[in-house]
């Protein structure tokens, strides 16, 4: 998680900046202490940019949930603001005409609109970058190339975990890779981003196109006009599919357990497909209209989540997909609904989920017609926010019940810790009981490292 770093180096720039305030910016600023800040401030907006980037770098449409990182940012670049205004009002008591220091810098106004996107609700959606302001150019010195530098930068990024299991009956797995994958997104307007992954597929041994979309920012409202819609856009090409909320949580840096939850495993496994999907956001709910290749050959699936986001720190959704063999054909479909919660250091998240005719991604001629269900409930505990201890704690149950009235108890327990920004190990402890056959019992180790 890029974003991470670019976080504490945003709050040490932050930290610094306050330390010269306060040592006499108000009594003595001389031209080279001003080049030097505002050089600060001009960084500090192109990182801004580039956070936005490189989070969750190929995933079609985050939840509307506050992302707290983005609390701190948003806190900082209050602060730099302020701190710039106090500079312009020290050159001009003093009768300092700052376009005379030869230096590029962006102005007071202009880092407010370059940022504007920051303070809109604090939401954030990794399809549909935040549109900057139409009229940057006009506020940026001639001499300021920097900022379209960054513009066409390739941004690169990537994660990969390694995990060893152990089974009650003693036996060893080797220490294998769970996931490789290398990010990569660049922008070439300030409403169009390519984004893509490559990624490695343990279980045939090979690194495998994961990701490659466009994605098309159609609208948004930095929250000055009291437009209902306020974000809309349009993803084209290979995606993680945006059903229900796990799949924000494929990658493993985001899933704080090893395993994925067991209804989602049992009906859509973590479905990643061609096709488009249409999102948008109002200030009272959010919406992804999808549109993929089926879950059969010679198919087409169709459907959509749509979110309530005006409960405060409650998100509540709905998600269904329809499998198309002929345009008036229906022969398999899942639905279902999840919740999201946030309460301080406490998340807790589930889902239930029904599928007809789908099981593990795929349909299954065996089981058209029949039904089957299943639902989680998981909760991570923060212990960082309470105790300033780099520590977190899992707990999920799920719960599949297949047609046949067959039926999977899971329970998962797991603990991590947080070495920094880039490094984190964790422990789970998986109990599973089926009908009529043994629980089975497996603890795993996997160290998750970012870059």
């Amino acid at each position: 998680m890029k974003w991470i770093s670019n976080a504490a180096c945003l709050f040490i720039m932050w930290f610094i900046l306050q330390i010269a305030a306060q040592s006499g910016l108000a009594q003595d600023i001389n031209q080279d202490s001003y080049i030097k800040i505002r050089s600060k401030l001009l960084e500090l907006n192109n990182k801004s940019k580039l956070l936005f980037q490189q989070n969750s770098v190929y995933k079609p449409g985050k939840s509307s949930v506050r992302n707290k990182t983005d609390s701190l940012l948003i806190e900082l670049i209050q602060e730099l603001n302020a701190l710039d205004q106090r500079i312009e009002k020290f050159l001009e008591d003093k009768k300092i005409n700052s376009s005379d220091l030869q230096h590029p810098f962006i102005k007071p106004a202009s880092l407010q609109n370059e940022t504007a996107y920051l303070f809109d609700n604090n939401k954030d959606y990794t399809i549909g970058r935040p549109k900057e302001n139409e009229n940057n150019n006009e506020n940026i010195e001639s001499g300021s190339t920097l900022i379209d530098d960054l513009k066409h930068e390739l941004n690169i990024s990537g994660f990969f975990d390694v995990a060893k299991r152990i089974n009650t009956s003693g036996e060893l797995s080797n220490i294998n890779y769970g996931q490789f994958e290398l990010n990569l997104s660049k922008s070439f307007s300030n409403r169009i981003n390519i984004q893509g992954a490559i990624a490695y597929n343990s279980e045939e041994g090979t690194f495998e196109i994961g990701a490659g979309i466009v994605d098309f920012q159609l609208k948004h409202d930095s929250g000055q006009n009291k437009a209902l819609m306020k974000n809309t856009g349009l993803c084209l090409g290979q995606f993680d599919v945006p059903f229900g909320i796990d799949y924000l949580c494929i990658a493993s840096p985001y899933r704080k357990l090893v395993t994925a939850p067991l209804a989602n495993q049992k009906s859509i496994d973590g479905l990643n497909s061609f096709g488009a999907v249409f999102y948008g956001e109002t200030n009272f709910f959010n919406f992804k209209f999808i549109g993929i290749d089926g879950f059969s050959e010679n198919s087409a699936a169709l459907g959509g989540r749509l979110g309530v986001n005006n409960l405060g720190n409650i998100e509540i959704g709905a998600s269904y997909l329809s499998n198309f063999t002929k345009p008036n054909s229906v022969n398999a479909r899942v639905y279902g609904f999840d919740l999201q919660v946030c309460c301080k250091s406490l998340d807790i998240k589930g889902e239930f989920i029904q599928s007809e005719g789908i099981l593990k991604g795929e349909i299954s001629e065996s089981i058209i017609g029949e039904s089957h269900k299943g639902y989680y409930i998981q909760g991570v505990n923060d212990f960082y926010k309470m105790l300033s201890f780099p520590v977190f704690m899992s707990l999920r149950y799920g719960k599949w019940i297949s047609a046949r009235h067959n039926s999977i108890n899971r329970l998962t327990t797991g603990i991590g810790y947080v070495f920094n920004e880039a490094l984190e190990a964790r422990m789970e402890h998986l109990l599973q009981k089926e009908d009529f056959t043994k629980s089975t019992n497996t603890i795993t180790f996997q160290l998750v490292a970012i870059f």
